[in-house]
């Protein structure tokens, strides 16, 4: 565990004194790039290259070398990969047409993938939409890793994901909103082993904030009272949030008010009350 800690540091403190020196630094290997991704907590930006493809090269004349995109790169761990000569991750990745543009977590997994040029300000919105630090999901990952078959942390880290999301926009938010399924879905397939209800709905329950995240708010205010008819006192907090936010969304005020009252009703609702704050100050 030290020797990792002191490679990582290391990585870090290289890039650091590069990109003083030299501007964005591409990084080669893929493999260090998401060790020092888990040390700063920056997403992953891989350019999937070769030297002979033309729109690559245009790519780095026209977009990657201006200072705009070079001043936002600076939230990313950049990668060059050159399908050539690392054909393994470009198989990985199913970069077969060039150039493609992904950017994935910490741990290498996919976030945004796009095939072919873009332009300037293609790249620019990208960027500004990737932004993020994954702090609260690497930390959550990381006690995940030790234990990857308990429920509850696949579950926080479905969490962690959701929560981002919830404040990301356009292909960031679907993004993210896909990796917290993906641990859900997780989550209820080990869930099956215990049989825990309580988490079984609560499982059930964040799979509808997720709809309601992306733009479903109306269809889930029509379901969610017929699929929950009893709720487990446990996950009341989070089922009132889920019909306030999408009240909040389809602009039902009478429906909003009453589902902020009964936050506001019991202590134990208390983080879902706070959130439920920050759309209300909105």
């Amino acid at each position: 565990m030290k020797k990792k800690l002191i490679v990582s540091v290391a990585l870090v403190l290289l890039v650091i004194v590069s990109a003083k020196a030299e501007g964005v630094v591409w990084m080669r290997s893929l493999e260090n790039a998401q060790k020092l991704s888990q040390v700063t907590n920056k997403p992953l930006l891989l350019d999937f290259w070769a030297h002979w493809c033309g729109p690559c090269k245009k790519m780095d004349s026209d977009v990657w070398s201006k200072e705009e995109i070079k001043e936002l790169m600076e939230n990313f761990i950049p990668v060059k990969i050159d399908i050539d000569i690392d054909s393994k991750n470009a198989s990985k990745y199913g970069a077969r047409s060039i150039p493609t543009i992904m950017i994935t977590d910490s741990w290498g997994n996919e976030l945004y993938k796009s095939v072919g040029y873009k332009d300037k300000n293609a790249i620019l919105k990208l960027l500004t939409n990737f932004s993020v630090n994954l702090g609260g999901i690497n930390r959550a990952n990381q006690i995940l890793l030790k234990k990857p078959d308990h429920v509850g942390l696949n579950l926080r880290v479905a969490q962690k994901y959701q929560d981002y999301a919830s404040v990301l926009k356009k292909e960031a938010k679907f993004s993210f909103i896909r990796r917290s399924n993906y641990y859900l879905k997780i989550a209820k397939k080990l869930n099956k082993e215990v049989a825990n209800l309580m988490i079984d709905e609560r499982i059930d329950l964040l799979k509808i904030l997720n709809k309601s995240y992306i733009g479903s708010s109306k269809s889930v205010l029509k379901k969610i009272d017929k699929t929950f008819k009893k709720v487990d006192p446990k996950n009341e907090g989070l089922f009132y949030f889920i019909k306030y936010f999408s009240a909040h969304k389809t602009k039902n005020k009478t429906l909003e008010i009453q589902m902020l009252d009964k936050l506001k009703s019991n202590s134990a609702y208390s983080l879902y009350l706070k959130k439920a704050e920050i759309y209300s100050a909105v």
